[in-house]
């Protein structure tokens, strides 16, 4: 349903790419196993990602990350790029035209905050 909303990011090809070619490895493993992985499923569901994001900060010895905070983190760099506000909203499938992403999203950092008033003219 995201892919319908969010158009694709060019960047995120290798990844993607990778977590396909992993799943299609997977399949062919499971293939006699009656716990076999469809391969035409989801790349990567929501426990999966829990649990990818779980082991790495656990491995980097940082707090645990959710995809609440990739969600935040990709919000604010959207809007720090420049996506304007409808667009993201509409990315994160908020049907209010920004008004929740305005509230929830819009705490730029600090270097873009002083970059984007390096930019006002009197």
């Amino acid at each position: 349903m995201l892919a319908a909303i969010l158009p694709k990011i060019e960047r995120g090809d290798g990844l993607l790419e990778w977590h396909a070619a992993d799943r299609l490895s997977a399949a062919s493993v499971a293939a006699d196993s009656a716990t076999g992985v469809d391969p035409r499923g989801k790349v990567l569901g929501v426990g999966e990602a829990r649990k990818s994001l779980a082991r790495a900060c656990e491995k980097l010895g940082v707090e645990l990350l959710t995809h609440h905070d990739l969600r935040d983190a990709f919000a604010t760099a959207s809007i720090e790029a420049g996506v304007d506000i409808p667009t993201v909203a509409a990315w994160l499938g908020h049907a209010d035209g920004g008004a929740l992403l305005m509230r929830v999203y819009a705490h730029h950092r600090r270097a873009h905050s002083v970059s984007q008033a390096a930019k006002v003219v009197f």
